[in-house]
């Protein structure tokens, strides 16, 4: 077989879906990252059972669950009862307070006693003013955390989720 897929005629890709349809439904497609996706598995698509292929695209352009493979992820299954953060999310997080590296930067705070602030009239401090959330505004620059939390200075809120992280 030619090294170049675009060099590939519909008899190479019959003889690669052969060689691997018994493990096509072995694979946990969904813990592929979606630019891996694009230019890894994509170009493969005529191997891929069709009913699959919709699934992975329903899940990288909708975020869906997936329909077709139920497969455990690798790092166990996690049920996330929230709007904002999806399952891959708190797998990074839970990495994160495990000191696993990722590919996710979240900065830490340089000083401890500058951590959390919460004032009665002034909303929830992260740092001192990294992170201001005040009733429907929020404001971001960096003083105390190692890096800056955000991209942007100002924002409007529209929704905020608390998490208690438990560590089993």
């Amino acid at each position: 077989m030619p090294n170049d897929i675009t060099n590939w005629t519909e008899k190479h890709f019959i003889v690669l879906k052969k060689s691997l349809e018994q493990f096509i439904p072995l694979i946990r497609f969904f813990e592929i990252s979606s630019k891996d996706f694009y230019y890894k598995v994509r170009p493969y698509k005529k191997i891929l059972p069709q009913n699959i292929y919709e699934d992975l695209m329903s899940h990288y352009l909708a975020e869906t669950e997936p329909k077709t493979i139920n497969l455990s992820p690798r790092m166990g299954r996690w049920r996330i009862d929230s709007v904002i953060i999806k399952p891959k999310h708190a797998i990074i997080i839970a990495n994160w307070i495990k000191r696993i590296d990722g590919k996710l930067c979240v900065s830490r705070v340089s000083n401890h006693q500058h951590a959390v602030y919460d004032y009665a009239n002034n909303g929830a401090h992260f740092g001192q003013s990294d992170l201001v959330l005040n009733n429907n505004n929020g404001a971001c620059n960096k003083y105390s955390y190692e890096d800056s939390i955000l991209d942007t200075n100002n924002f409007r809120i529209e929704e905020i989720e608390v998490f208690k992280i438990v560590e089993k």
